[in-house]
């Protein structure tokens, strides 16, 4: 019996630790917590320490007893709590899957443009913060058809990971990345001063340029558009995005591989 009972507390502390150690950070608890491990290891352990010190007098080991019966049925409890949080755990890393396919886009990692939107309605909800004002920067990446043309569309997807990665590494924690649509990505961010976001936006295109993709059959090095637009305090979200996307003309005009603004209307309308 202190054998047993060593092994299977032993069995049911393994259990618990790798549950709660695994657990998700941002996943709700009581999925996880519904696991009794511990109250089937804290059984075994009494059990076992019982049986060990002063055991009850028995002339058979399976003979019934008050002991022999709460132990048995504080083990049946345990394994009746195992099997249920079992199922819980796995209704929750399913949910985790579905919640992620709807807030990030399954190519890049980067938000979803639902994702995308609703965060970025949240920041222009909330006060300003120290003087900082909400920014928006929609990035284009360069001649992406003629990649797609002549590499192939594995070749497209690999600069559309490459190209988020690099960004989500580059940028604050509380900053708003998603992919609005085919190639065209979209970046929130508060700032002072409008040179801190277009030295931001710069130093991105600068990386990316200088980081060469790996393609099927060789590198490929990839450029970037962007254009800069500063929200004015009272605009909604979508005539911010409106706004900032009339830019995109003038950098492609220009010759592309550059950062716009629109300093200027934001003034006007301010």
């Amino acid at each position: 019996m202190v054998i047993v009972s060593v092994f299977h507390a032993a069995c049911d502390l393994a259990i618990a630790e790798r549950v709660l150690m695994s657990r998700p950070p941002e996943r709700p608890r009581y999925n996880y917590l519904f696991v009794a491990a511990a109250l089937g290891a804290l059984d075994h352990t009494v059990c076992g320490a019982i049986y060990a010190v002063a055991p009850p007098a028995q002339t058979a080991l399976l003979q019934p007893g008050p002991m022999q019966i709460t132990f048995l049925a504080l083990g049946i409890l345990v394994l009746s709590t195992l099997s249920i949080g079992l199922v819980m755990m796995a209704h929750d890393r399913l949910g985790e899957r579905l919640e992620r396919l709807a807030r990030f886009d399954d190519l890049t990692g980067a938000l979803s443009r639902k994702a995308f939107l609703e965060a970025a309605g949240k920041r222009l909800a909330r006060a300003p913060q120290d003087g900082r004002r909400e920014y928006v920067a929609v990035v284009d990446i360069d001649h992406f058809k003629s990649v797609n043309d002549r590499y192939g569309h594995a070749a497209g997807d690999d600069v559309l990971r490459h190209f988020a990665s690099t960004v989500k590494m580059r940028i604050a924690k509380g900053d708003a990345f998603g992919r609005i649509g085919g190639e065209e990505f979209c970046l929130m961010c508060a700032a002072a001063h409008p040179g801190e976001v277009v030295a931001q936006i710069e130093r991105l295109r600068q990386t990316v340029a200088a980081t060469p993709c790996a393609v099927p059959g060789g590198v490929l090095h990839y450029t970037f558009s962007a254009r800069i637009a500063a929200w004015d305090g009272r605009e909604t979200l979508a005539s911010l995005m409106v706004r900032t996307d009339q830019r995109l003309y003038a950098a492609k005009v220009a010759g592309r591989n550059r950062v716009e603004t629109a300093w200027e209307d934001a003034d006007a309308l301010a």
